[in-house]
């Protein structure tokens, strides 16, 4: 037997799940002009992780790979933050678990159910979106929401029965204006060219698996507290964007 089928058999038999997947980021913050950079975490034995920092030039060029979701909410009332949150997912009609963090407490599950009884339950809850995407080779996720996300959105739409990985997707940024003055830089997503589907679809499936396995790991150990890296956008309450219309 080789080495490869005895770890197979050792995941299969839960002796062995394997080192999950860690992924760097692309951040953005909308606010601000030409702020898209690659941001790498070095771990820091010790010590506090250290964040690393190269400047991306639109335009730029990615390959979305996968799109995951969650739901989340903060608030401040005499200066605790409390943050409702959901774990990263799939799709509005998966099944996943809602934690409320007060705080610098611990998380706790107040709810277990679908987008919409999230909502029912908080109409506070905002979309965010994480794209896992191929830039210069490398896979990374992008966190969208508020006008970029609305953005990503209209961008789907008019892709028809064209698949996101089947085109290149290059990232511009111009100026505008909210309704109270405000200049803002969301992200625009435009269609490129053609992917070359051999060489992204072992990408795919990578980043698959990876989710496969978190998604595991998270409904066998304790909720984390939500420590992600802040996404900063303009038109977080943006509602015309009917998110489960998306069929992927």
């Amino acid at each position: 037997m080789s080495q490869e089928e005895k770890d197979q058999l050792a995941k299969l038999s839960g002796f062995d799940r394997g080192n999950r997947k860690s992924y760097p980021f692309i951040t953005y913050d909308a606010r601000k002009k030409d702020s898209l950079k690659k941001l790498n975490i070095k771990d820091v034995p010790g010590g506090e992780a250290e964040f690393i920092e190269a400047p991306i030039e639109y335009p730029a060029k990615i390959v979305i790979l996968k799109q995951r979701r969650k739901l989340g909410s903060w608030s401040k009332n005499d200066g605790t933050v409390t943050k409702t949150y959901t774990p990263e997912h799939n799709h509005g009609k998966e099944i996943v678990p809602l934690y409320e963090q007060v705080g610098n407490g611990k998380p706790s599950k107040v709810l277990e159910g679908n987008a919409q009884q999230m909502r029912e339950y908080s109409d506070k809850l905002r979309a965010k979106w994480t794209l896992y995407v191929l830039h210069d080779g490398e896979v990374r996720k992008l966190k969208i929401q508020g006008k970029t996300l609305k953005n990503y959105m209209d961008w789907l739409k008019n892709l028809g029965s064209v698949k996101p990985f089947e085109k290149e997707v290059v990232l511009t940024s111009e100026l505008e204006m909210t309704d109270n003055g405000m200049e803002t830089y969301p992200i625009t997503f435009n269609s490129g060219e053609d992917t070359d589907f051999s060489a992204i679809a072992p990408f795919i499936k990578e980043v698959a698996e990876a989710c496969n396995e978190s998604d595991l790991a998270r409904t066998e150990a304790k909720p984390k507290a939500d420590n992600s890296i802040p996404v900063v956008d303009v038109d977080d309450d943006v509602k015309e964007v009917n998110l489960d219309d998306i069929p992927y």
